[in-house]
């Protein structure tokens, strides 16, 4: 498509300028209609799950192909036809203490779930999810027919069963 192309294009100008040439790359754009703004760029696979929700989506295995590359190996590049995947991270709509949160393995007890990360546990502090380093965790999963990405993450947002209790916002 038209985007997917302006996004590569914007891409390789960023590498192009940092003189980046080859290996991993993670990246975050903000799209605005055509214009494609590239926020951050880092020599790396990806974060909160990226690697499997595109092993999950494609069959290629960004990480082996990774370490392939970096021992001198040509990488290989199995893959199967494209199936819809998602993922999701989890965030809390406002700060507090958690008081009730799932555990990854409780998340991955959810049908279509391929892997499920919960970083935090009962009695941390979640702050408000407004960026990444306030998130909670993450899951990927399969999109089996007939189930939407909004089914599928509020299947996800009930798993993950979070009550917060307000934070203590004074000293006494």
């Amino acid at each position: 498509t038209e985007q997917s192309e302006n996004i590569a294009e914007a891409v390789l100008r960023c590498c192009q300028a940092a003189g980046y040439t080859d290996g991993p790359l993670n990246f975050d754009i903000m799209l605005s209609g055509d214009k494609v703004v590239v926020l951050e760029m880092s020599p790396r696979t990806g974060g909160n799950g990226i690697p499997t929700l595109i092993s999950t989506a494609t069959g290629f295995d960004t990480q082996a192909a990774t370490c392939e590359y970096a021992l001198g190996l040509e990488p290989m590049t199995r893959t199967h036809p494209p199936t819809a995947a998602g993922s999701m991270v989890f965030g809390a709509s406002s700060s507090g203490i958690i008081q009730r949160i799932a555990t990854g393995a409780t998340i991955e007890m959810v049908p279509e779930v391929v892997e499920s990360v919960v970083s935090h546990t009962r009695g941390d502090l979640a702050g408000t999810f407004d960026n990444g380093g306030n998130a909670l965790g993450y899951a990927v999963f399969r999109l089996a027919s007939g189930l939407s990405y909004q089914d599928m993450t509020a299947r996800l947002k009930e798993a993950l069963s979070l009550a917060l209790e307000p934070a203590c916002t004074s000293e006494r």
